[in-house]
């Protein structure tokens, strides 16, 4: 949503609440949204989403065309202007996201996550360095949030964004669940392979990164096969991971804490949507369900098949190196 149009949303909403209601509790209640994540949206830092925007108009009785009748016809189009504008602000809002569920999933009795992972994302490189700044430089260059030519030699992440990533950088888990399923397609590391490699032929990433990379990556496998080996992390939470032979164009996680529900989609390998509606819930998790089924157990059996993938991973990152 453009900065104006947000403001516009914001007044909207006030018109007709009562006095002794905090706007933030408000937003907090009605969008599931972290204290930190509603004063973001307040403060015009970060843009509301579509469904969030459908939702508040629903909810206050007016409607979605009210926002934008001086604006001119595009603008209605432009609900998701912020992401060449408000990039950091956009990640920071996620990665506040991600902690809200994860104190949530803590503090239930009873969790469980099931996620189809069709490319890297953030989970697997918090405990990296060049992996981290990998991830986050192709994020900022695919936006246009920086120029195109610029080198990743050049890129700086903000302090604020690293010490996010400190606070998470002893974690290697996908949500803190107790039970977690966890499904992996034959292209889910290649994808991050071949943006590598993409990087390095047009001179934006030296030799010397490539082989630092390389080597963060190396380690990411060997950590995946042994939590595919053990079943188990750290912390006693369970992981089951299957092998699928279907493509998983992106990423989605569905989480169940207690009698809650969250579900996390993603089309890029930093932002997420997330979506709490307890039907397109349940349908997503009817299809992770559909595509677990179709898939095979390597956690505990199939031995062979595992030690098959992950060296094929190997084999990738030894021939990008080449």
């Amino acid at each position: 949503m453009k900065p104006d149009l947000n403001k516009v949303l914001i007044a909207k909403i006030k018109e007709d609440m009562p006095s002794h209601i905090k706007l933030a509790d408000y937003l907090m209640d009605l969008l599931s949204l972290s204290k930190e994540s509603a004063y973001r949206r307040i403060r015009n830092q970060v843009s509301f989403t579509f469904e969030e925007v459908v939702k508040l108009a629903y909810e206050n009785n007016f409607s979605i065309d009210e926002l934008v009748k001086n604006e001119n016809k595009s603008s209605s189009l432009n609900l998701y202007h912020n992401t060449l504008e408000h990039l950091q602000e956009m990640f920071l809002d996620m990665r506040h996201t991600y902690d809200e569920i994860s104190r949530k999933l803590h503090k239930s009795k009873q969790t469980e996550s099931i996620n189809a992972i069709g490319y890297m994302n953030l989970s697997f490189v918090l405990n990296t360095d060049y992996m981290f700044r990998f991830m986050y430089f192709n994020w900022m260059h695919q936006f246009y949030g920086i120029p195109p030519a610029m080198p990743f030699s050049e890129f700086i992440i903000s302090p604020e964004i690293i010490a996010l990533k400190n606070k998470y950088v002893h974690k290697f888990r996908f949500y803190p669940s107790r039970i977690n399923t966890v499904i992996f397609d034959q292209f889910t590391f290649l994808v991050s392979i071949r943006k590598i490699t993409y990087y390095y032929r047009i001179g934006l990433i030296t030799k010397e990164e490539l082989f630092l990379l390389a080597d963060e990556f190396h380690t990411i496998i060997n950590r995946l096969q042994e939590l595919a080996k053990n079943g188990i992390d750290e912390d006693g939470n369970k992981y089951f991971i299957y092998l699928s032979l279907l493509h998983i164009e992106s990423n989605c996680g569905h989480m169940r804490s207690d009698d809650d529900l969250d579900v996390l989609v993603s089309f890029n390998n930093i932002y997420d949507h997330r979506i709490k509606n307890p039907m397109v819930c349940s349908m997503i998790e009817v299809w992770l369900n559909s595509l677990k089924r179709d898939s095979t157990l390597i956690t505990g059996s199939a031995e062979w098949l595992q030690v098959k993938y992950f060296n094929k991973q190997h084999e990738y990152l030894n021939n990008a190196n080449q």
